[in-house]
């Protein structure tokens, strides 16, 4: 008999407004750059079936269900790259292994070549939170009590805007979203995929790129990288077992190899960047 796969989406929109200090030598954003959810639009969207939802509480019950939809608080993102390739990890096990590190540094551009003027500082990417500002554990909860599902993530963001006069007109080419998932009897967290614009607003490759950041080196030291995802694609797979749930991990920040001076300025102007996140799962695994 020909099994008929599910179907369920649950989507979950943030708008994320971005600012920074307008200077003459300009910096990566830091801790102190302010965000405002003024004039945001937050948006959510409903399940397509009510095989799986989402929950912000550890303890809800999947036998009952919780969210169908949920919205992300407005936060603050910033520039950034991660140290290494993002990838699986095991926490006190074997391989051993830590959630992804984020690192930023002031550029300065001297006779047309961007700089790094100091070594590498950790920096915290964005992370999911709810509306409220006061819980980031996210679950996708199975409400089937005799069947696993197999659930696939995806990610939407804007479309690059096309350049004007050869320069951007916002950042929202630079958007970066990885996504772990972890299964909570254990303490092994699968690496899902990075999504982002694989193009400039300028049409140009558009690579996330990770490393270690050196004080004096021309930004283009950064050797390492790879292509995200591109919106709306799917990449990667997890289980959820019956009437169980996994916690997931969203990771958001900037291209920051890419941010000169002129994208400076647009964030100084409150260029927003917005993405939603979309759960797919069947009863079968489609890799």
């Amino acid at each position: 008999m020909k099994t008929k796969s599910l179907f369920i989406s649950t989507i979950a929109m943030v708008v994320l407004l971005v600012v920074a200090l307008a200077t003459g030598t300009f910096a990566w954003y830091s801790a102190q750059s302010q965000v405002t959810a003024t004039n945001a639009k937050i948006t959510t969207a409903e399940v397509t079936n009510a095989s799986i939802n989402l929950t912000w509480n550890a303890a809800a019950d999947p036998a009952a269900g919780d969210l169908t939809s949920t919205t992300f608080g407005a936060k603050q993102i910033g520039p950034m790259i991660p140290t290494s390739l993002l990838a699986d990890y095991v926490t006190g096990g074997t391989p051993s292994g830590t959630p992804p590190v984020f690192t930023t540094a002031t550029i300065e551009n001297i006779s047309g070549t961007n700089y790094f003027k100091d070594n590498g500082t950790t920096v915290n990417a964005w992370e999911e939170t709810d509306e409220t500002l006061t819980s980031n554990s996210l679950y996708v909860m199975n409400l089937n009590p005799s069947s696993d599902v197999y659930v696939r993530p995806s990610v939407t963001f804007e479309d690059p805007t096309p350049y004007v006069a050869a320069k951007p007109v916002d950042n929202f080419d630079l958007l970066r979203v990885a996504i772990y998932s972890q299964d909570l009897e254990t303490n092994e967290y699968e690496y899902m995929g990075t999504w982002g614009p694989s193009t400039l607003g300028n049409g140009a490759a558009n690579p996330v790129f990770y490393g270690t950041i050196v004080g004096g080196a021309a930004t283009t030291s950064i050797s390492g990288s790879y292509s995200p995802t591109a919106s709306g694609v799917q990449d990667g797979e997890f289980v959820i077992g019956a009437y169980e749930k996994v916690q997931i991990y969203i990771y958001a920040w900037l291209e920051g190899t890419k941010l000169d001076n002129d994208r400076s300025m647009l964030s100084l102007e409150g260029s927003p960047v917005v993405f939603s996140v979309v759960f797919d799962a069947t009863t079968t695994s489609t890799l």
